[in-house]
């Protein structure tokens, strides 16, 4: 009798440590604390991507003001480490991008302006892409021009038939990254991917544009 007493004190004492156990771990789990712990050991995610070089014969200036379905979606406010994103080769900025390509622009044609440029990769919340297409164009050639740009390399430049060809950028045009932290700062934005960004000239009137593909929808910010 005594010896199927003790048994049950032990499987009942044994049921309740490990209630007590699960308990705490679920308590653990769900805590503040455990929350912040996993989400300070997490790491960003790390991306590398193929590009495939365009087969551009003919541009125009409403290529920009559509994206492409197939981007990485980018986080515009990330939550968690994990929800960070780190793309490979990801070395210039939008405008970083534009530097290096019109002085290659200016060897073909001294008239050279800027049409669009256009993210081929993902965009990082820095502002940069690994790749980066820019098109200009010249009246007296009346043609245009495309650069394609790979971190901080020309990866290809060719002639192509335009009959956009382009305008003069304001001095003190924001680079990318200052155009992704007003996103941020919008609550439609809280929960929005980003996946792609251009930046064009509209020769309707006259000014320049970020169009700006997000889950929530196609963003257009004007500049002056």
């Amino acid at each position: 009798m005594e010896e199927n007493t003790s048994n049950k004190i032990f499987w009942i004492g044994g049921a309740v440590i490990i209630a007590v156990l699960a308990l705490g771990v679920y308590l653990w789990r769900t805590s503040p604390i455990f929350k912040r712990a996993v989400t300070f050991l997490e790491k960003p995610t790390v991306i590398t991507e193929n590009i495939v070089i365009p087969n551009t014969t003919t541009t125009r200036t409403s290529d920009a003001r559509v994206a492409s379905p197939d981007k990485y979606a980018v986080p515009l406010v990330p939550k968690t480490r994990g929800e960070e994103i780190v793309v490979s080769n990801a070395l210039l900025t939008l405008r970083g991008g534009y530097d290096l390509a019109i002085v290659e622009g200016e060897k073909w044609a001294p008239d050279a302006k800027l049409v669009y440029i256009k993210s081929l990769g993902a965009v990082t919340l820095e502002g940069k892409s690994s790749t980066w297409q820019v098109v200009m164009g010249s009246k007296t050639k009346k043609k245009g021009y495309e650069v394609v740009i790979q971190g901080d390399t020309v990866l290809s430049q060719k002639e192509v038939d335009s009959k956009d060809y382009g305008g003069v950028i304001p001095e003190q045009w924001k680079d990318l990254a200052v155009i992704i932290k007003e996103l941020q700062s919008h609550p439609l934005y809280q929960n929005a991917t980003v996946s792609e960004v251009n930046f064009y000239y509209n020769l309707d009137n006259k000014k320049w544009y970020y169009a700006i593909a997000t889950s929530k929808g196609m963003s257009s910010i004007g500049i002056d």
